[in-house]
Formats: structure tokens, C-alpha cells, sequence
């Protein structure tokens, strides 16, 4: 975390010296100095019409990046995407709901529909937010358990070494995951949630192609599953999985522990999400572990 937090300030510099340069250009444009030369038109004064010619300007140039073609030389893995897809997978939309930490979903609890927000602390840290299910209380194989959620969890050893005796917190990065667990029903999660689609309002009705890709849990102290597990259960009828009520029937790689979903046709576009109320841009996603003996661990779930 310190690596990235890093890398975040050098962006963050650089990005804080471009503003001072366009600040730099519109003052010199609200001024009369003739011994300024340029070889190029003087910029417009500072005004609400200007302000609105460049969000034009942006936005055009944003909706080029969005249908320019993607190219790759390396796409071994993305193959598996089918004719036509890359563009989408590299340029779209894309939504992400992870269990890993830091995230500012969790901390502002939009993973967890919430919306309250976490004790904010100096150095970055946090407190009172949802941890979820501690791993030794996860439930055991129950073939008579109804419908339920899947379930935000955690490994406490992980918390405890992060913690000086003094109760200093000293790390911040945390492999949590979400568990599917054996047995019983279907276990369900809608995505985008409402808090997730009240926090980003400007894409709240986001045209999506619905490509839904699961990546496992790696990391942590703890030994899991193989990271294959996606793939190997749903093609040994251990894992049934359904996107707004339709089967998924192959899970295919696209990176190292991530998993695109693919119909019974062969396509991995799932369409806008209609979830179970009708509302464009979500998706209900439903696991069923038919196993007495494995639990499936998600870090992620994106949408595109």
C-alpha cells in the first residue's frame, strides 16, 4: 500500500502542475501584454460560455477514446472475449465491486448498501466499517439452508497482525473476499447496489454491454482453493451460476484469477441488466454451490 500511495502523490504532482499551466494560460488570456508572442490564437478570458466549450471539447474527446479501436500485441487471454469484444472490454463502462482493502467503497459503504461512512483517522486509516463474517464463522454445509446473500469476509489473524500492541493501526491492505458457501440455496447479490448507483449518479443509467467477470481470492496468509475453481466447478456441474435468471454455462480467463461469463450460445454479453425490478444497469447474479465440500472466495466482481 505504501508502493501505491506513492505512485498516487507522483500523479497527484503532476497532475496539480497541469492545472497550474492551464491557470497559467487563462490569466495571461485576461490581460493586454504585448510582449507576450504566441504562435497560437490568444485563449478566451475566463467565462461560464468558455467553461462550456471545453466540457464540449472533452466530451467529444472522451466519446472518440470510448469507439477507437483497441489494439493489443499480447492478447493470448483475451481471446477467449470473442470477435468484436476487445473494444468494449478495454473501452467500457466499467464497475468493480471488491472486497479488497483499502477501498473507499468499503469505507463510504457502498459494498455493503449501507452508506455510512467510516471514522476517517490521520494516515489514512479507518475504522467502523463493515468487516464482514469472520472465516471461523462461516457457516457450515447446511443442505436445507433457504436463499440468502453472499457474504463480505475476512480473516482476523490478518486484522491482528496489523495491529501494534498499543492498538496503533500500522497496515491497511487487506485480501477479504466474498464467500459463496456449500450447500443449500441460491445465494444472490444485485450490482450495482442503490448505494453504489447513488454515488455515481452521472452513470446511473449507464448503457452496459454486460460482460460479468469474477476473479478469486488471491494473497493473504491463508492457503484457498485453487484459483482455477470458477472454471473447474461449473464445468463438473458443482457451481451453477445465473445472470438476471439466465444460466451461465463457461467461465473463460482473461487474466490471471479473473473469469468471464459466457451463455449457453457462447456469448459473454449479458445485455444492459434489467436485476428484478426492471432497472437498466443492474444485474442480479445468483451462485449455487452444489458441493459439500468447497466454498468459491471472490476478492471481485466487475461489470462492463
Amino acid at each position: 500500500w505504501k508502493d501505491h500511495m506513492f505512485i498516487g502523490r507522483v500523479f497527484g504532482v503532476y497532475l496539480s502542475e497541469l492545472l497550474i499551466d492551464a491557470v497559467d494560460e487563462l490569466l495571461i488570456s485576461t490581460h493586454s501584454d504585448t510582449n507576450i508572442k504566441s504562435l497560437t490564437p490568444p485563449t478566451p478570458a475566463i467565462s461560464l460560455e468558455y467553461y462550456r466549450h471545453l466540457r464540449t471539447l472533452e466530451e467529444a474527446d472522451q466519446q472518440f477514446f470510448y469507439h477507437s479501436d483497441a489494439h493489443f500485441s499480447k492478447m493470448s487471454m483475451l481471446e477467449s472475449l470473442g470477435d468484436g469484444n476487445l473494444t468494449a472490454f478495454v473501452r467500457g463502462d466499467a464497475f468493480c465491486h471488491t472486497a479488497l482493502l483499502p477501498s473507499t467503497a468499503r469505507y463510504r459503504g457502498l459494498t455493503n448498501d449501507s452508506s455510512i461512512d467510516a471514522l476517517h483517522h490521520f494516515g489514512g486509516y479507518y475504522t467502523g466499517y463493515d468487516l464482514g463474517v469472520p472465516m471461523t464463522d462461516l457457516t457450515k454445509s447446511d443442505p436445507n439452508k433457504t436463499d440468502t446473500d453472499i457474504l463480505l469476509s475476512y480473516d482476523p489473524r490478518e486484522r491482528q497482525e496489523g495491529v501494534c500492541p498499543d492498538g496503533t493501526i500500522i497496515d491497511t491492505d487487506y485480501k477479504d473476499w466474498f464467500t459463496i458457501e456449500r450447500g443449500g440455496g441460491w445465494q444472490s447479490i444485485t450490482l450495482p447496489n442503490e448505494a453504489e448507483r447513488n454515488a455515481h449518479r452521472k452513470n446511473k443509467n449507464v448503457k452496459r454491454e454486460g460482460m460479468i467477470i469474477l476473479c478469486t481470492k488471491v494473497g493473504g496468509p491463508i492457503i484457498f482453493p485453487d484459483k482455477n475453481m470458477i472454471q473447474k466447478s461449473i464445468r463438473a456441474g458443482k457451481l451453477d451460476i445465473r445472470i438476471d435468471g439466465e444460466i451461465a454455462v463457461s467461465a473463460r480467463c482473461v487474466s490471471e484469477n479473473c473469469f468471464i461469463l459466457a451463455k449457453r450460445n457462447g456469448s459473454v454479453l449479458w445485455g444492459p441488466g434489467v436485476a428484478t425490478n426492471g432497472t437498466k444497469g443492474q444485474y442480479k447474479i445468483d451462485f449455487k454451490l452444489n458441493s459439500r465440500f468447497d466454498r468459491i472466495y471472490l476478492s471481485s466482481i466487475i461489470i462492463i
